[in-house]
């Protein structure tokens, strides 16, 4: 049987299809998979030698194609990222509920109101922190606008402690008071800077902190992880207006450019 050693004919005929049509990086990609100890329990035709050989020629083409592989990886990444903002598209619809209604979501603004603005945010996000002004601005100068705090706390685990207390803050009817102020405060947010912010409100610190270990916030809290997975959001703030997500710490204007399209359609 000819082999790689005589004049790559093994290499083509046992590779080359898998390579046919999918571009440099992948076909170097099926040749590594073919020398992977799972393939090689499946397939285990190639002797010790003949593997060498093949992570040399794909070391050789590495070397003297990176361009082509970095292409190849380039292309690659934009289909991936083209398709989960498709998937995401899809599932504002699906899951349209959740993104708007969930009971478990704090709500500012008017509860009746003709278009809603659900907000992603970490407590220690200080882009999230830099649109606090603004997001309560549009709250006041706009009396038909609803907005949904979605708290997903991703920075650190301080993070949750804090998303956790300003849910449980609901049983108080202090929320918003609460979380307004932690969002203008600056620190680590361990639990004793989180509970003197707490006092400063108002709020009853004891009964704060059994409501924080409730398991239906939780629950709660995993749900919006979930959440964002399905919608490709990656970061905060990040805002949904409807069934349009708007990235980034964006300014007033794109925001009300976002509400009144919703509005007109």
């Amino acid at each position: 049987m000819p082999t790689i050693f005589g004049d790559r004919y093994f290499w083509g005929t046992r590779l080359g299809k898998l390579s046919l049509g999918l571009g440099p990086a992948l076909a170097i990609i099926a040749a590594i998979s073919v020398t992977s100890p799972a393939t090689h329990a499946a397939d285990d035709s190639f002797t010790d030698a003949e593997k060498v050989a093949i992570e040399a020629l794909i070391r050789e083409y590495i070397q003297t194609h990176p361009d082509e592989i970095l292409e190849s990886v380039r292309s690659y990444s934009e289909r991936q990222e083209v398709a989960a903002r498709e998937a995401a598209e899809a599932n504002l619809t699906e899951l349209r509920e959740q993104i708007l209604y969930d009971p478990m979501a704090p709500v500012a603004g008017n509860p009746d109101g003709d278009v809603t603005v659900v907000e992603f945010f970490d407590y220690r996000c200080g882009y999230c922190k830099r649109s606090l002004d603004m997001v309560m601005a549009m709250i006041d100068e706009d009396p038909n606008l609803r907005v949904v705090f979605k708290e997903f706390p991703i920075l650190s685990p301080q993070s949750r402690r804090a998303a956790q207390a300003a849910l449980a803050s609901k049983e108080q009817g202090k929320y918003l008071e609460f979380h307004y102020a932690l969002m203008s405060s600056r620190g680590s947010f361990d639990d004793e800077q989180i509970l003197d912010i707490a006092a400063e409100v108002g709020l009853d610190i004891n009964q704060l902190e059994k409501d924080m270990e409730a398991p239906q916030i939780t629950a709660y809290l995993d749900s919006v992880q979930d959440l964002a997975r399905s919608l490709d959001i990656r970061g905060t703030p990040t805002f949904v207006v409807e069934n349009e997500i708007v990235r980034g710490a964006v300014d007033a204007d794109t925001l009300r450019q976002a509400i009144e399209q919703k509005r007109k359609s």
